[in-house]
């Protein structure tokens, strides 16, 4: 009975996804590609690979390429902040579109310290269920060689709705997240450089 059940839901939300999708007249694998992003060539002349080492700890720092023409954005983090990294995520980089203004396209990376023996899919769902996040599709993958847990919602913030994708992986003690988000009639317009972060990201420890 629990599998069938199971299984229906699993049937519904696949219907939801694929009628949100053609409500945007958007195949949803088009928010969120993972193959032929860009030739040899375009990735050296559109992207840099930047290194990133957050408070200057080696144990949060990361690499991934990021378009050239986004602006890194300071961030203001206090020392509470900082002594709480195990109970809530830390922000380490938040990176903008040029054109941020209009569309809110940005990709941050947020970082929390776990217990050992953190499952990442069972701290994912406690996490999407914490914030009452529904997603939209969800799947499991491997990018540049880190295990992941990828999802995609549709979230409202200050009455617009935006698309987020959530990226969240484990490295030793910390776990990471990469979120990419856009108002939700521009997050097409991204997926593809949203993407190379999501793939490229790599905890440098």
């Amino acid at each position: 009975m629990k599998r069938r059940t199971g299984r229906a839901a699993l049937v519904l939300v696949i219907m939801f996804c694929a009628a949100w999708a053609r409500g945007m007249g958007t195949d949803i694998r088009e928010l969120w590609p993972t193959d032929n992003l860009y030739t040899r060539e375009q990735v050296g002349d559109l992207f840099y690979n930047m290194s990133f080492r957050p408070f200057d700890r080696k144990d949060l720092s990361f690499s991934m390429l990021v378009a050239k023409d986004w602006q890194g954005i300071a961030l203001k983090v206090s020392p509470v902040q900082l002594e709480q990294e195990e109970r809530a995520l830390l922000p380490l980089a938040e990176l903008r579109a040029p054109d941020w203004g209009r569309t809110r396209a940005a990709i941050s990376v947020h970082s929390v310290k776990t217990p050992d023996k953190t499952v990442l899919e069972e701290w994912t769902d406690a996490y999407l269920q914490g914030n009452g996040i529904t997603p939209l599709s969800r799947r499991k993958g491997t990018f540049n060689g880190r295990v992941v847990e990828d999802v995609l919602a549709r979230i409202p913030q200050e009455e617009k709705a935006f698309l987020v994708r959530m990226i969240f992986s484990a490295h030793g003690s910390h776990l990471f997240m990469v979120t990419c988000s856009a108002l939700e009639d521009s997050f097409r317009k991204y997926a593809r450089i949203f993407s190379m972060a999501a793939i490229t990201f790599q905890p440098l420890q």
